[in-house]
């Protein structure tokens, strides 16, 4: 069963940061996103995710390589969150999505004598 995926930003979150002796003005310190899987049958699951840097700002934010806000991109923020997921947490993502779809579909019922034996 072929699945069809697509990611969406659903929410940014800044603040300002001090950091190397500069204020960086509207920072963005958290991201979610949904992650939703399509399948054949046009069954859909979604992951709803998250993602801070404000929590060790001394790993995730520099004065060096800040973007302001204004001049972030889409696929800024995906490089952002694709830097920090490991191939087990994208595992996960599918995983969840999977299961999602798996308690949408319909079960299959055997007819009287509609049997593998019949």
């Amino acid at each position: 069963m072929a699945i069809t995926y697509t990611r969406t930003i659903t929410n940014l979150v800044t603040k300002d940061i001090v950091k190397d002796g500069q204020t960086l003005e509207n920072c963005i310190v958290r991201v979610s996103w949904e992650h939703t899987g399509t399948d054949e049958n046009n069954v859909s699951g979604t992951f709803h995710g998250t993602m801070s840097w404000d929590r060790n700002p001394d790993r995730y934010i520099s004065a060096d390589n800040f973007t302001a806000y204004t001049n972030v991109s889409e696929q800024n923020v995906w490089d952002w969150i694709d830097a920090r997921t490991t191939d087990d947490y994208l595992q996960h993502q599918k995983d969840v999505i999977q299961a999602e779809i798996d308690r949408q579909s319909p079960a299959v019922e055997h007819e009287e004598g509609d049997f593998p034996w019949s």
